[in-house]
Order: C-alpha cells, then sequence, then structure tokens
C-alpha cells in the first residue's frame, strides 16, 4: 500500500472511529482507551507512509510490513463498518426485551474483535520499531530525489519518430513570433497525456525560434518544485542564453529578491521561457511577478492538466496536442518493428493481425506506438514471440526494459494523482477494455464505495462529479461527449495502457480483481470483483474471508450468470455494489435482504420480471437502477428505503406508477422513468431534494395535471426535467414553473399548441427539446433571447408556416440546432448578421413544404456540419454544386454538408456534392 492510498483508507478510518466514538458515550462499550489508541497509531502509521512514499522505493521487509498494516486496515474498516450498521438498524427498531439482548451481543462480539485489532496493531508498530524501518529506503537526499522526479516526468519522444509533427510545429512558431496588437506578455500552453511528444514538439520549435528572442530559458518542472530553485534556475538560464555571468551570491537571494533581479533583467527585452511539465498552476502563480507583463515575452507551457493551461488574467492560447491518426501511427510502428526486413518497414502478411492489435492497444500514443515498435524489432519475426507479447502486454509493460520508459511516464501520471482521485481511477480499471463509462453511473457507484470524501455545501455526487472532471483534465480519462444534447459529457474511456496501468497498481494494492478468460485465478483475496464474459468459474474455498465490497459483472450469457450465484453467496457479507447489469437474470432470491450494506443495486437491461420482499431490508440502499426490465410494479415496502438517492426506472414496455408512500423517501435526488395517476401525483410534492426527474407517462384523462404541475413548483433543486404525455393529453405549461434558477434540461413530449411565456424566464436552460408540441406560433421567436441555451430540438413541435428570429443577439450560445417534422413549414425568415454567430450543427428533415433555406444563411460563419433529410428535391438541388445550385454560395464555407435516405430501415449518408 503507497502512502497516497493508506491517506485515503486512514481518512475514512478515523470518521467512523470519531462515529464510534459517539456509540461509546452512549453505550458505554468499555473501549474508549481502545479507540484512543487506534486512531493515535492510524494517525502515526499515517505520517509514516506518506514519509516513506517521498523517500522512495522500499526495501522487502518494508513491503512486508506495509502489506499487514495494509490487511489490518481493511479489517478494521469491514469490523467497524459492521458494527456501526448494525447499530442503526437496532436503534431504528421499536425498543424490546430481544433487541435490547441482540444489541447486547453485538456490543460484546465487537469489544472481542477491537481487542483483537489493537494487539495486532501494536505488535505492527513494535515490528517498525524492531526493523528500524524508518531508515529503509532513505539514501536519496531530496535534492537527487526532485532530478529523478523532473527526469521521470519529462520523457522526450524522439522528434524522428513524431510523424506529422510539421502542423504542430507550424501553429506554435506563428504565436512565438506573432507581433502582438497590445504589448503584453503571452502565454501558449500545450496540453495532453503523457507520451503524445509534448516535450518533443515544444523543443523542435524552442529550438528554430531561440535566435529571434534576445534571451530565452528552458526549465523543466516537477511537482516536487522548490519556487527558490526555480527562480535560481530562471535567472541562470537567462544570463546563459546571452554568454553572461550569474550575478554573484544569487543562492543567498530570498524569492523576492530573485523575482526583482529577474522582472529587472528582462525590461525591455525579447524573451521566451519554457516551463516543461507543470503539474501545479501555483507554479505559474508564483513565476508571473518575475516576468515583465508588457513587452514581447512568450511563456510556453507543456503540462497534463488541463486547468494548468488556462491561467486566468493572461493573454493565452491553448493548443491540445490528440493522438496519431490510425494511418500515422501505423506507418510509425511499422517503420520501428520492421527497419530490419525492408527500409520502408514493411509488416509481413502472417503478423498483420497481432501487429494492428498492439497498435490498436496503443491507441495513437506516440511513445506507446515507438517503444512497442521497437520491442517488437528486437523480437524477430517468429509468430509465436508476437503472440506472447500480445497476451501478456500488461505483464510486459511492467517488466520489460524497452517498456521501461512508457511505463515511468504513464506511472507518473498516476503517481501525481491527488490521493482521493487515486481509488477513484483504479475503480474505472474494472471495466473491460474500450468500454464507454457512463458518467452518472461512475459517479454514484463512487459514492456508494464511499470514495468520496465529504464537503459541508456539496452532495457527494457533486464532489464526485469534480472528480470525474479533475480526472478528464488529468489526462487520466478520456472524455466522451454527447452529439445528441450538444456536447455535454456524458461518459469516459480509459487509454488502454493506462487501463493495464491501474490493473497493476489496484493488483498490487489488492484494491480488486478482474476475472477474465485469460485470468481466473481466484486464490488472492481483494475487496472488489469484476467478472468479464467468462465461463464459469471454480472459486476457491477462502472467498468467504474477501469481504468483498464491489461485484460488478459485464456478460450476458449462462456463464456470466452462473458466476454471479457462486461468487454471490460466499463472500458478500459486506457487499455495497452489486451491479448485474446485461445479466440474463430472471429474478433475485428473498436472500438479497441479507445484504444490508448493499448501496447499489444496478439490474439494468436483466430480465427480471419481479423484486423480493426482502429489499425492503436494504436500509441503506442508494441507487436501484432497474431500467429496461420486465419489471411491471415496485415492492411496497420500497418507500422504506430512506437512503435512497436515485432510483432509476424505464420500462421496455411501460412505466410504472410512484409508489403510495413515496413522499418519505426525502433524499431522493433521482427519480426516472415513473407514472403519474391521481392516486399517486401528490406523493411528488413531497420530493424536494429532485435533482432529475423524468416521468415516463403523465397519467391520463389530464385532470391530475395541474397537481403534477404544483408539486414540480416546489422541487427547489431541479436541473433536470422530462415529461412525456400521450397524444390525447395537453400540457398545460402556465401551471408548470419549476424554480427557474437551476433548470438546465427541459425535455415535453406531447401537445403544447400554445407557447408559454414560462419558457422566457429559464436562463439556466442549456437544452430545449420539444417533441409533438403541436405549438401554434413560432417557437423561434419566444425562445430567441435565451442567454445560455446551446442545444434546440424541435421534433413535430411547430405547425405554423413561417418561422424565424432575427436581430443581433438571437440564439447568442446556441451550438446545435434539429429541426425534424415540420410538415407546414413553408418559409423560414431571413437570417440576419449577428444572429446564431455560435452555431456549430443543424439537422433540417421531414419538413415536405419548405424550398429552400432563408437569406442569411451564409452569415452562419461558425457553422460546421449541414444535416439534410428527407427534404424536397428542389431543395436538395438549389444547394448542389454539381447542378449549379444557386443556393451552394449559401453554405459553401460548411465543411461538413451530408444528406441522409432511409434504405431499408437504415439511415445511410452521402456527402452532398
Amino acid at each position: 500500500m503507497s502512502g497516497h492510498m493508506a491517506e485515503v483508507l486512514v481518512t475514512s478510518l478515523l470518521a467512523k472511529l470519531g462515529e464510534l466514538a459517539w456509540f461509546e458515550t452512549h453505550l458505554q462499550l468499555g473501549i474508549g482507551d481502545d479507540i484512543k489508541f487506534i486512531r493515535d497509531e492510524l494517525s502515526t502509521m499515517k505520517a509514516f507512509l506518506k514519509d516513506a512514499e517521498k523517500r522512495g522505493p522500499r526495501g522487502e521487509v518494508a513491503n512486508k510490513w506495509v502489506a499487514q498494516i495494509r490487511d489490518e486496515f481493511f479489517k478494521l474498516e469491514d469490523v467497524l463498518e459492521e458494527f456501526l450498521l448494525q447499530m442503526k438498524l437496532l436503534k431504528s427498531e421499536n425498543s424490546c426485551v430481544p433487541r435490547l439482548f441482540q444489541k447486547m451481543l453485538v456490543c460484546h462480539q465487537f469489544r472481542s474483535e477491537m481487542e483483537n485489532i489493537r494487539k495486532e496493531i501494536e505488535d505492527i508498530s513494535k515490528r517498525r520499531e524492531q526493523y528500524n524501518l524508518q531508515e529503509e529506503g532513505t539514501s536519496s537526499d531530496h535534492g537527487e530525489e526532485r532530478r529523478e522526479d523532473r527526469s521521470a516526468a519529462s520523457p522526450f519522444v524522439e522528434e524522428k519518430d513524431i510523424l506529422g509533427i510539421d502542423r504542430n510545429v507550424k501553429q506554435l512558431e506563428e504565436w512565438l513570433l506573432q507581433e502582438e496588437e497590445v504589448n503584453q506578455r503571452k502565454v501558449i500552453s500545450v496540453v495532453g497525456m503523457g507520451g503524445l511528444g509534448k516535450t518533443t514538439l515544444v523543443k523542435r520549435v524552442y529550438k528554430k525560434v531561440e535566435a529571434c528572442f534576445d534571451c530565452f530559458a528552458w526549465l523543466n518542472v516537477s511537482q516536487t518544485y522548490e519556487m527558490k530553485d526555480i527562480l535560481i534556475r530562471m535567472l541562470e538560464e537567462f544570463y546563459s542564453s546571452r554568454k553572461e555571468p550569474t550575478p554573484n551570491a544569487v543562492e543567498t537571494m530570498n524569492e523576492d529578491k530573485l523575482r526583482e533581479k529577474i522582472h529587472k533583467y528582462l525590461q525591455e527585452k525579447r524573451y521566451v521561457l519554457v516551463l516543461d511539465d507543470i503539474w501545479d498552476i501555483h507554479v505559474w502563480e508564483g513565476l508571473k511577478h518575475a516576468l515583465p507583463v508588457a513587452g514581447f515575452g512568450k511563456i510556453v507551457f507543456t503540462t497534463r492538466v488541463e486547468n494548468v493551461a488556462f491561467p486566468l488574467d493572461e493573454n493565452c492560447h491553448v493548443h491540445k496536442l490528440g493522438v496519431l491518426p490510425h494511418e500515422i501511427a501505423w506507418e510509425l510502428f511499422c517503420r520501428k518493428a520492421f527497419h530490419t526486413i525492408t527500409p520502408q518497414g514493411k509488416c509481413p502478411q502472417y503478423l498483420h493481425r497481432f501487429a494492428d492489435a498492439m497498435l490498436r492497444k496503443c491507441n495513437g500514443l506516440p511513445l506507446a506506438v515507438v517503444a512497442l515498435g521497437s520491442l517488437m524489432s528486437k523480437k524477430g519475426m517468429p509468430l509465436i514471440e508476437w503472440r506472447n507479447v500480445l497476451e501478456n502486454l500488461d505483464w510486459e509493460l511492467n517488466h520489460n526494459q524497452d517498456l521501461e520508459q512508457l511505463n515511468r511516464v504513464l506511472l507518473t501520471s498516476y503517481n501525481h494523482l491527488p490521493p482521493q482521485l487515486k481509488y477513484c481511477f483504479l475503480y474505472c480499471a474494472l471495466f473491460p477494455e474500450n468500454t464507454e463509462i457512463e458518467r452518472e453511473k461512475l459517479i454514484r457507484l463512487w459514492v456508494a464505495e464511499g470514495l468520496i470524501e465529504e464537503h459541508p455545501r456539496k452532495t457527494p455526487e457533486e464532489v464526485a462529479n469534480d472528480y470525474f472532471i479533475q480526472l478528464i483534465d488529468r489526462s487520466m480519462l478520456q472524455a466522451i461527449v454527447s452529439d445528441f444534447d450538444g456536447g455535454c459529457l456524458k461518459a469516459c474511456k480509459m487509454h488502454g495502457l493506462m487501463r493495464d496501468v491501474a490493473i497493476h497498481m489496484f493488483e498490487k494494492e489488492e484494491f480488486g480483481m478482474v476475472i477474465t478468460q485469460q485470468n481466473n485465478e481466484t486464490e488472492r483475496g481483494c475487496r472488489r470483483v469484476a467478472i468479464h464474459d467468462t465461463p464459469a468459474i471454480e472459486f476457491s474455498s477462502t472467498m468467504s474471508k474477501w469481504n468483498i465490497r464491489s461485484l460488478l459483472v459485464f456478460g450476458k450469457g449462462e456463464a456470466a450468470l452462473s458466476s454471479v450465484n457462486r461468487i454471490i453467496w460466499r463472500g458478500a457479507k459486506l457487499l455495497r455494489v452489486l451491479d448485474l447489469e446485461g445479466v440474463k437474470i430472471a429474478s433475485l432470491p428473498e436472500d438479497v435482504g441479507d445484504f444490508i450494506h448493499l448501496r447499489y443495486l444496478g439490474l439494468k437491461r436483466t430480465h427480471i420480471k419481479e423484486l423480493p420482499a426482502s429489499l425492503q431490508k436494504l436500509r441503506v440502499l442508494e441507487t436501484l437502477d432497474v431500467r429496461y426490465t420486465n419489471l411491471r410494479s415496485l415492492p411496497r415496502g420500497i418507500i422504506w428505503l430512506q437512503q435512497l438517492r436515485h432510483l432509476l426506472f424505464h420500462s421496455r414496455r411501460h412505466s410504472l406508477p410512484i409508489p403510495l408512500g413515496a413522499r418519505s423517501l426525502k433524499r431522493l435526488q433521482t427519480l426516472h422513468g415513473m407514472r403519474t395517476d391521481k392516486n399517486t401525483v401528490r406523493e411528488l410534492g413531497h420530493l424536494t431534494q429532485l435533482r432529475t426527474l423524468f416521468i415516463g407517462e403523465v397519467g391520463s384523462g389530464g385532470e391530475h395535471s395541474g397537481e403534477l404541475f404544483q408539486a414540480i413548483k416546489k422541487m427547489k433543486h431541479l436541473c433536470c426535467l422530462t415529461l412525456t404525455s400521450s397524444r390525447d393529453i395537453k400540457l398545460e405549461l402556465e401551471s408548470l414553473s419549476p424554480h427557474p434558477i437551476y433548470l438546465e434540461e427541459l425535455t415535453l413530449e406531447g401537445r403544447i399548441e400554445q407557447s408559454s411565456m414560462w419558457f422566457a424566464s429559464l436562463n439556466c436552460l442549456r437544452l430545449l427539446h420539444l417533441s409533438h408540441s403541436k405549438l401554434k406560433e413560432d417557437p423561434l421567436s419566444t425562445l430567441c433571447q435565451l442567454p445560455n441555451l446551446d442545444t434546440l430540438f424541435l421534433l413535430d413541435a411547430y405547425a405554423g408556416k413561417r418561422m424565424g428570429c432575427s436581430g443581433t443577439g438571437c440564439f447568442r450560445r446556441l451550438s446545435k440546432m434539429v429541426i425534424v417534422g415540420l410538415k407546414e413549414l413553408e418559409e423560414w425568415s431571413p437570417i440576419e448578421q449577428g444572429t446564431m454567430q455560435c452555431l456549430r450543427s443543424i439537422v433540417i428533415a421531414t419538413c415536405p413544404k419548405l424550398a429552400k433555406l432563408p437569406r442569411g444563411f451564409q452569415y452562419l460563419s461558425a457553422l460546421e456540419k449541414l444535416e439534410l433529410g428527407e427534404m424536397l428535391e428542389e431543395f436538395v438541388d438549389r444547394l448542389r454544386s454539381d447542378r449549379a445550385g444557386e443556393d451552394r454560395w449559401m453554405v459553401q464555407h460548411i465543411p461538413n454538408i451530408k444528406l441522409v435516405h432511409v434504405v431499408n430501415e437504415e439511415l445511410v449518408s452521402e456527402v452532398l456534392s
């Protein structure tokens, strides 16, 4: 266990010990001394492990000692959680003699376990002193440590190995040499994950342009930086670049004096400064006052952390470096791997499959492509060698010298994560390779696992969302945005090699285990298990001692189901997370109610038809996901699950009614896919903490829709609202007015007919989806002034003949518009210059009476994509260049114009020529 890992776990344990102190005070358990001793020892061990982390690698004895700490920490965590939950459950029951007797038994067992844990911790502490472990691994002084860290953090890919670099070089060179309209320093940031070649790119540009400046400096920056050390090196570099001697006694100057000296030296000079591999924005905050604001000064950052790339209050350009396209990556890999066969490096046909699989593992990361290609050039051409490397690439990454630099780069990114993000990052590696991990699901899993720090003014989900964004900003996860809702961050992926690093680390830390067809050994204990569509597994007899926290199953076959049935009833006593999404399971046994620690139950896309009554015993359940199942009703006892925060349902065939008594679910934040009727609509008015509400079916008749809207008005935190009604129910929007400050996404499916002035008050609205609205008034004239509207869908939403809006400032932030099924629309009024200036994508389809685009369409200068489907032939012909279309000139600035047709019930697209 690393020092950072210990910090996360110990922080959690100390919080639980604080909670335990309440029971000690009120129940007189007789363990006050044990609590104090264990708390003190935990704090001491936490400090020791953090200090050891800074001193570098530990020896074998120290590693064994740390493993003993880890096991004891896990044991203590299990005992504390079991006791605290049992006492809370007993406290909630009516007082009676049997309950008092049961409390006595629980307390007696707990005292005994705590005494044993105290003895074990005492023994571990003595062994640390006995073996004098604090001296082990301290041979390097701090200066050596910083130098070593700098070299690890600044990998250099040779320039000849980065194909297609010229375009990036040209852009950076242009920014560096550009004369500014305002005489002010400029910051240029190159940002991306480790191994993309950021340092290589900047080094090449730096060598080309340094002669154009009066002085220049290149500084490698590590996370363990000393500000004074950086300032001294900067001063030395600037003086050296002009072949001038460094001033005397700089070592004796304090930081302020050094800043003053640098500032004075750079006055009236053209200078360039490169800060390579910055991890912390505070580096810039400590340096910027040494650099004149006025003048021709250029500062270049390379960083893996996106928020470091955007320093506030600075004149700034940001260049995001991406992975190599597959074709270029293939050329580079073959050139490295097969250069001994032919100068061009052509891949033999029989190795093509293995080479392609390796390349996909690299996912366009230049350093990975070069390292793996170089390794294979030494392996030769035997097919068996290629197969072995591909099947054991995770092992090769951590043990092969040829991949040492690549491994160091990836590990550096991991090691620089704040402690609270490390577990969250490792958790992502439980998902199969190349899987899109849904953002909201991952957040709920993190919360259920207790990986999120408490915040006085934020919900755990809000803190977890911050973690999610930080991991993406640090290039540890790859962002996946949704085209459907205007570029919303909906999911993430792990780079294949980064995932291998994560798996290596969580096996080392005994954080978790991934069971696959290639790796189905179950002798080693762990806290989290993921099963990846593997045949039925022979689980070891020791599994009952694992105390599994999470079980995630990825697979649909009978083998996956068999594995679930065999694992879940062995080591599941303390199970917090059970996710069976997609598994062909038709029912849950009554025994599921015995998993009293369960916080997340995921049954999405299973064949579940009914939930057991024992579900009501899961008193700490936070998430119940039964979307796309065959469920027809929820058990009555669900109203007892008062810790429930997310109830997700959307059937394959129908919606479920909101349960009677649901008003007791005061903590509910997400209610997804329910049906309202006259008996249940009043329940909604009590769920005032809802953030997301999706009513899958506004009940028939419409007589209670007014009550529904009155209930929604009470939801002051609501930010995402979806209402779906049948065609014969009219949604009376005038009575619908959720708190306008927070509502960000609104989907209304059903008849509205009259545009509501309430729309104009939704100043935070980012996405609006209107479907089958049958509006009689032009919606654009009402919606155009919404200041934050980013995405607008109008699907069979307007029954009028003419629409449009005009004037500077209309739809000032709109980036995507979808217009489909406006069957009466004949004319789109002219677009004035200054309207929809941020629009990047527009879809127009199935508007059979619309003959042409509006005049002024050429003013939409930001437009990147125009998609047309099932439109009049006359409409399309006016835009074709091969037919001298008279409106072609209005769209010639758009790089991507497509026609979409339905062929054999499938969408087929073609480029408009």
